[in-house]
C-alpha cells in the first residue's frame, strides 16, 4: 500500500482531483495541486468572486448626476436645517430654496446625514458589494464622516472605511470618482480607500465668494476685514487647505474671475484630468468662469452645477467656483 500525503483531500476532491489518479507519487503531486488550487482560488467559488467595493458620498460633493451614475458613485442626500427643520436636500429642499432663503435673510444652516441614513444605505447594499468607502467632506466643515463612521461599526455586516478628503463642494466629488474608477477594476477596499487618499493631493479648489456678509457671519473673516473689504464690493477668493477655508485675497467683483484663474494657473503642475464649475445662484458668472477654465487648463472633461448648501450658507448667494483635479 502506497503511503498517504500529509492529509486527505479526497473530501474535496472535485473538478481537477478527478484527473490525479490516486496512487505512488501521484499522492504528492495531488497534495501539491490542492494547495496550488486553494492559493490561486481555484477551489472555492468563493475566492472566485471578485471585489465588488462601492463609493459612497454626499450631496454636498456636488458630482452631477449623470456622472455620480455613470461611474457608479452613490450620494447620500445632506441635511439642510431652516428654522431648526431638519430638511433633506433635494427631497424637502430645493438649492434654489436655499438661495432665496439666504437673500432674505433667514436662519438657513447646514446640517448633515445620521448614521441612520448611512445604515439604510449599508443595508440596501449588503448582497450586492463586498465592502464600501464614504468620502466625506472636511470634518472642519461638516460631521459626516462621523456618522459614517458610526454606521459602518454598529452596522457591521459589510467592511467598509471613510476617508476625509479634507476639501469641500465638488473637491470632494473628484475624489469620490477616483475612488470609484478604481472600483470599477475590481481593486479591494484597501485599495480602493488608498485611490481616494492618493487623488487628494492632485485636487485643487478655488471660490469666489458673495456678498462678504456671509463670510463674516460664519466667522471665515475678521471684522477688520469685513470693514474693510465690503465698502469697496470686494469678493474673497478662496480655498481649502488642510480641511480649512483660506482666504488668498481681496479683489473687486468684476476682477473675481481673472484673478481666480490666475491663481490656478500658478499652481496646477500637469494635464488636468476633469473639472467641476460649481455656483449658488449665480449661473451667467459660471459660465464666465467655466469659458476661462475650459481655455486657460484645458481639461479632459469639464461640467457645471449648482453650489452645495454646506458652502451656500457660509459663502452666501453668489459664490462661484470650480475643483479639478490633475492627471497622475
Amino acid at each position: 500500500m502506497f503511503p498517504l500525503p500529509l492529509f486527505d483531500p479526497t473530501p474535496k476532491a472535485t473538478g481537477l482531483w478527478t484527473i490525479v489518479p490516486k496512487f505512488g507519487n501521484i499522492a504528492f503531486v495531488q497534495m501539491w495541486l490542492f494547495h496550488f488550487a486553494h492559493f490561486y482560488g481555484l477551489a472555492s467559488k468563493e475566492k472566485c468572486v471578485p471585489e465588488q467595493i462601492v463609493v459612497i458620498t454626499d450631496s454636498s460633493a456636488d458630482v452631477p448626476d449623470a456622472l455620480a451614475g455613470s461611474q457608479g458613485v452613490f450620494v447620500v442626500p445632506q441635511i439642510v436645517v431652516v428654522d431648526d427643520e431638519r430638511l433633506v436636500e433635494g427631497e424637502d429642499i430645493a438649492r434654489a430654496d436655499v438661495y432665496r432663503r439666504l437673500r432674505e435673510g433667514q436662519p438657513v444652516r447646514a446640517g448633515h446625514p445620521s448614521p441612520d441614513d448611512f445604515r439604510v444605505l449599508f443595508r440596501k447594499m449588503a448582497k450586492e458589494v463586498t465592502g464600501i468607502v464614504v468620502v466625506s467632506p472636511s470634518t472642519a466643515f461638516n460631521p459626516t464622516l462621523v456618522s459614517a463612521s458610526v454606521a459602518a461599526v454598529t452596522y457591521g455586516k459589510l467592511p467598509a472605511e471613510a476617508v476625509n478628503s479634507h476639501l469641500v463642494s465638488a473637491g470632494v466629488g473628484l475624489v469620490a470618482l477616483a475612488a470609484a474608477e478604481r472600483a470599477g477594476e475590481a481593486a479591494t477596499l484597501k485599495e480602493v480607500a488608498e485611490a481616494a487618499r492618493e487623488a487628494i493631493p492632485r485636487v485643487h479648489v478655488a471660490f469666489l465668494s458673495g456678498d462678504l456678509h456671509y463670510l463674516r457671519q460664519a466667522e471665515h473673516i475678521s471684522a477688520l476685514a469685513y470693514a474693510t473689504h465690503h465698502p469697496l464690493g470686494h469678493r474673497a477668493l478662496f480655498t481649502v487647505e488642510k480641511g480649512y477655508l483660506k482666504v488668498v485675497e481681496y479683489v473687486p467683483a468684476d476682477k473675481g474671475i481673472e484673478a481666480l484663474v490666475d491663481w490656478l494657473r500658478a499652481r496646477v503642475k500637469g494635464a488636468v484630468k476633469r473639472a467641476i464649475v460649481v455656483h449658488a445662484d449665480a449661473a451667467q458668472v459660471a459660465d464666465t468662469l467655466h469659458q476661462a477654465i475650459e481655455a486657460d487648463l484645458a481639461p479632459s472633461e469639464i461640467y457645471l452645477h449648482t453650489l452645495a448648501p454646506m458652502l451656500a450658507v457660509r459663502s452666501g448667494p453668489g459664490t462661484v467656483g470650480v475643483a479639478l483635479i490633475v492627471e497622475e
